[in-house]
């Protein structure tokens, strides 16, 4: 039984390394946008099931048997889901509405068996308050290229401990996989030949 990864996310793939598994990389073409209306727990949910029934279909009919682990993370503050800012303009803007307040990182995790389809997985959520952080830091941050890619413009595993008030949760939901939680849906399904 071999674990598929249908994520891009190098934060992912080393968090699952770091637990002793050995992740194979797989593709996925899941559309990523709220339908109307859709509260964003839901929402969450329903993206990260897509990614992994995704994967399942573009997956040769020849892999190995497996499980297929897809995720998405999104941070909400005030109701508002906070994704990948499209610029560095918008990066600075939320970087900025975080900062001083609280907000939840919410991640979704979806597994799919490839031989029977059963499904795990859950939603875990974070509450994270940020210090009030100040504009040449967040200029500074914002410069380096990194909140770009991450939900809410900043991953936390980049930033030193002047940022961070409080982490209420598991601090690996922040970084993109509740790893704590991972073998146990993984168990659910069976088990997989690692970690080691």
């Amino acid at each position: 039984m071999h674990l598929y990864l249908a994520s891009a996310s190098p934060r992912r793939l080393a968090l699952l390394r770091q637990a002793g598994y050995r992740p194979q990389r797989v593709a996925q073409q899941a559309l990523e946008d709220p339908l109307p209306g859709e509260a964003v727990e839901t929402w969450i949910c329903r993206v990260a099931r897509d990614k992994a029934l995704s994967a399942l279909q573009m997956l040769h009919p020849d892999a190995p048997e497996g499980i297929v682990l897809a995720a998405d993370t999104l941070v909400v503050q005030d109701g508002q889901a906070l994704g990948k800012p499209a610029s560095a303009v918008v990066a600075r803007e939320v970087l900025r509405r975080l900062s001083g307040r609280r907000h939840r990182v919410l991640t979704a995790v979806a597994l799919i068996r490839t031989d029977n389809r059963r499904e795990a997985g859950g939603l875990e959520t974070t509450h994270v308050e940020f210090a009030n952080v100040g504009a040449d830091a967040i200029n500074r941050y914002v410069a380096t290229g990194s909140p770009l890619d991450k939900a809410g413009a900043y991953g936390i595993q980049d930033l030193d401990e002047s940022w961070i008030v409080a982490v209420e949760g598991l601090q690996s939901n922040v970084v993109g996989l509740p790893i704590e939680r991972v073998s146990d849906w993984i168990d659910a399904l069976g088990g997989l030949d690692e970690p080691d």
